[in-house]
């Protein structure tokens, strides 16, 4: 597994035809003020900085906005719904259809995200 990195990545509004395109013009591959900073200019480190921060920003939508946001904070309300109210209950058969896939994602999905290789 490699370092991680935070890169900075600055965007311009490009007119293009009767559209705007919103276009990178640099990225800065960390936060560090000694982190150099690519542009089109560079060739295939451009296009390196390019995915990397697409990846980078992947792998937060996934794990920040997905994983934690959605599967870890709706856990213990869907084994609360579990715990304490009867099947039959109004609240059960409205919420349960939101609970659907939470629980087993979390329990066995979570050990293999976390395990080193």
């Amino acid at each position: 597994m490699w370092n991680f990195l935070s890169p900075i990545a600055l965007f311009a509004s490009v007119k293009v035809g009767r559209y705007h395109e919103l276009l990178p013009v640099a990225i800065q591959m960390d936060f560090r003020p000694d982190s150099k900073v690519y542009t089109p200019k560079d060739g295939d480190n451009w296009l390196i900085a390019k995915l990397n921060v697409q990846v980078t920003d992947i792998g937060y939508a996934q794990i920040v906005e997905h994983l934690a946001k959605c599967h870890y904070l709706m856990e213990p309300f869907c084994v609360s719904l579990k715990r304490t109210l009867p099947p039959m209950h109004p609240l059960n058969q409205i919420l349960k259809y939101h609970c659907r896939e939470v629980i087993v994602p979390n329990t066995f999905g979570t050990p293999r995200i976390g395990e080193r290789k």
